[in-house]
């Protein structure tokens, strides 16, 4: 039974539930896309599907249109995909449970993916009339947008002939946008030193903000956690002496398990996704509490990214060899230690590498230089700081957390 049956307009909202219906979360998109060389071929349309699962329809101008210029209207298929923590849905298989509330279509438990699932809509339903007026049309619906642009990255520009393009990816209806925020990555390292304190301890914490989006939030000069957390410790610092003993805020760059392995996800973490034939670099600090030998793993390496190559230097070559390798980096003293690391991305890097490359985990894992044969890791403790800045996603984070340790 249908939900939005009711609503106007009715094409659109008909087109809309029934994208709604496919599975279309970022990198599972091989149904919706099928779908849409669907509509075109009933229709009569030209279409064609390239290997990232793009898709462009083709729709002959009306008659007294022929000689206007070719638009183009764009959008993406793919949807976020977040749920409540008691929601039993399946983004893989499960299409979403739609409902009105109010003047809201929403979904039941998870996100909706009107961004940008009513663009899709909107374009079917335009194709789908006949009583319209129009130029030749050229839809373009990309995929992976919501990843890094994956599609649009991929996709052949040469074939289309488009003089204008109406890009339908805006929450605003009756706005025109004609730019958005652009973003920034940066990596900072920082040198730090560890020693035993005591004393009082107190938590501090900075909460309860808007937070908000860089590509629609970023002029409403909302505040940053992350700059106020740090304005207040500057503060502080020139009355009161302190020793920072944790800084948290947005998500962790670090994590130390209790097996001697150190999980490093936000290496190349300024790479939301990867081209062909493009060298991904990073840098990393070392400062090890005592002599250790450091060993460097990427985790979850798919055969589809078993092409990749890893080097890393240190003043001289340490490793270069297979990214699904053990990067034995050698013996390092307390002393710090800047590395080097780059990825050789090849240049007939698949589709299935590029989707898997979000994927990817790193560790590190330290061991005594007098370490028994068994294998057993001595703890890492902060050996390498490293942090990423990034401008597209969470531009300002919710919430900045300072703790001072418990006593022991």
């Amino acid at each position: 039974m249908s939900v939005l049956g009711e609503l106007q307009p009715n094409k659109v909202f008909q087109y809309f539930e029934e994208i709604c219906a496919i599975p279309h979360g970022s990198r599972n998109l091989q149904q919706i896309s099928d779908y849409l060389v669907q509509f075109a071929k009933e229709r009569n349309l030209e279409c064609s599907q390239d290997d990232s699962n793009n898709v462009v329809i083709r729709k002959a101008a009306s008659a007294g249109y022929e000689d206007a210029p070719v638009v183009i209207l764009q959008g993406h298929c793919d949807m976020v995909c977040e749920k409540t923590a008691d929601s039993t849905h399946d983004f893989e298989k499960d299409g979403l449970d739609l409902m009105i509330e109010g003047d809201y279509v929403t979904a039941n438990g998870t996100t909706l993916g009107g961004d940008d699932g009513i663009a899709v809509a909107y374009a079917l339903a335009i194709l789908d009339d006949d009583t319209l007026k129009h130029p030749a049309l050229e839809v373009v619906i990309t995929t992976d947008e919501e990843v890094g642009l994956l599609g649009a990255k991929a996709l052949d520009c040469s074939q289309l002939k488009g003089k204008y393009l109406i890009n339908m990816d805006s929450e605003e209806e009756g706005y025109l946008w004609v730019s958005c925020a652009g973003g920034l990555s940066a990596i900072t390292s920082i040198p730090v030193r560890y020693q035993e304190v005591s004393g009082e301890k107190y938590e501090l914490v900075i909460s309860g903000l808007n937070g908000g989006h860089s590509g629609a939030e970023i002029d409403k000069n909302r505040a940053n956690s992350n700059k106020l957390i740090g304005q207040a410790l500057f503060t502080l610092e020139q009355d009161i002496p302190f020793c920072l003993t944790a800084l948290e805020g947005g998500t962790k760059d670090m994590l130390f398990a209790a097996d001697g392995s150190t999980p490093m996800d936000h290496l190349f973490g300024s790479y939301l996704a990867i081209s062909p034939g493009e060298n991904p670099e990073e840098t990393v600090i070392l400062r090890p509490p005592a002599e250790m030998r450091l060993v460097l793993q990427c985790l979850d390496v798919t055969p589809a990214l078993s092409g990749i190559r890893l080097t890393v230097q240190g003043g001289t070559l340490i490793y270069d060899g297979p990214l699904a390798g053990l990067a034995d980096l050698g013996l390092f003293s307390p002393e710090e230690t800047q590395l080097q690391l780059r990825l050789a991305i090849p240049e007939d890097l698949s589709l299935q590498g590029r989707r898997d490359w979000p994927k990817l985990r790193w560790c590190l894992t330290a061991q005594s230089p007098q370490s028994p044969k068994t294998g057993d890791c001595v703890r890492l403790p902060a050996a390498v700081f490293t942090g990423a800045l990034t401008g597209l996603l969470l531009a300002l984070p919710w919430g900045r957390r300072f703790r001072r340790m418990p006593k022991p």
